[in-house]
């Protein structure tokens, strides 16, 4: 679903009455936000306390994910900005993993990229959960766990580009809440 945003300028304070600064600032209006405005409207408007508390409550739910998401981008940048030896004590990041000598392969013949090896020290603590993983180091490149093999300290990385002969692992813990609020469309 693709959604429908733009930008508004406002004045800063139009929100921070005890600012008496003139700062812009620019409010991302969604889908999402139409529709909260829209459901705060009718609670308003509604002569039911009953109606208009579930009404005022759904409202508020709808940026719930979103707001939640805040403290997982906070950790992602603080892990970015960590060293590998900062991240080998942290149980959600894999690091020092060197390429194998093993070649680049289709997982499935229908696949668009490739798989690469990786050893890694088994006995880093390490709970392998994450799925998605970013690269400490590499800006926007990620990559897609395939095996995991703890015992023999193995992992296949899939991923669109080549990625380095030596890697850490910081795990992509982003939760998309597109899907979750679309669920609130047919209220609108």
């Amino acid at each position: 679903m693709k959604t429908d945003s733009f930008k508004a300028l406002v004045n800063k304070s139009d929100y921070n009455t005890r600012s008496n600064h003139s700062e812009n600032l620019y409010i991302v209006i969604t889908d999402t936000t139409r529709l909260r405005d829209k459901l705060l409207k009718l609670s308003d408007d509604e002569s039911d306390e009953t109606k208009e508390t579930v009404l005022r409550k759904l409202a508020w739910l709808l940026e719930f994910h979103r707001r939640e998401n805040k403290p997982t981008w906070w950790r992602l940048f603080e892990r970015r900005g960590l060293t590998e030896l900062d991240l080998y004590d942290d149980i959600d990041c894999l690091v020092g993993l060197q390429r194998t000598k093993t070649s680049p392969y289709k997982p499935s013949p229908r696949a668009r990229n490739l798989a690469y090896e990786y050893s890694f020290n088994q006995n880093q603590m390490f709970k392998g959960q994450a799925r998605s993983f970013h690269i400490l180091g590499e800006e926007n490149l990620r990559v897609t766990a395939l095996d995991y093999q703890p015992e023999i300290g193995l992992i296949s990385l899939q991923s669109k580009e080549e990625p380095p002969n030596r890697l850490s692992l910081i795990p992509d813990e982003f939760v998309r809440p597109e899907r979750i609020s679309s669920y609130g469309a047919g209220f609108s």
